[in-house]
């Protein structure tokens, strides 16, 4: 009999919860450092990103997808631009604030790079992590801009990196 109370008040607990969880969209962009093997076929160039935020206003942790688009410039003319594809999944916890909301991120995603020469560019698959730091500003329900930096790490034995630097709006 305890066991069917104590889940008869985990259950009633949670489904406040649930109903309190609050999806914002994001759009984003910024400046996309390469680092590793990858900054000696491509230059820094720019990134466009946009996301699903779901967290619960007590709860400090949330869940956050995105998908975004990487194109990094070459110093030779005879290379196409490097471009990265690609989609993560993290776990974002909040840091105490007011106005200004510290968050760190942590993550895994899948990613494909295209790169090589004009007219005969190389597409390849693989999967990665990240970790990050920003800042969410006017971080209540309505529209908020956030600001952050991360260090993605693309495939388990290649030294393809990226330091993208973004600036963006949640919805």
């Amino acid at each position: 009999m305890p066991r069917r109370l104590l889940l008869a008040i985990a259950l009633a607990c949670s489904i406040p919860v649930a109903a309190e969880a609050q999806p914002r969209f994001m759009v984003a962009g910024g400046f996309t450092a390469p680092t590793g093997s990858l900054s000696d076929v491509a230059d820094a160039g720019y990134h466009g990103q946009v996301g699903l935020f779901v967290s619960v206003p007590s709860v400090p942790l949330g869940l956050r997808g995105d998908g975004f688009f990487h194109r990094l410039g070459t110093p030779d003319a005879l290379l196409d631009d490097v471009q990265v594809l690609g989609g993560t999944l993290s776990v974002v916890y909040d840091l105490p604030g007011i106005s200004l909301v510290p968050y760190l991120l942590a993550g895994l995603g899948a990613y494909q790079l295209q790169s090589g020469p004009v007219g005969a560019t190389v597409k390849s698959s693989d999967n990665g992590y990240h970790g990050g730091f920003g800042v969410n500003i006017g971080a209540g329900t309505g529209i908020s801009a956030f600001a952050e930096i991360r260090y993605v790490k693309i495939g388990g034995d290649s030294d393809a990196t990226l330091i993208p630097l973004t600036f963006g709006l949640k919805l």
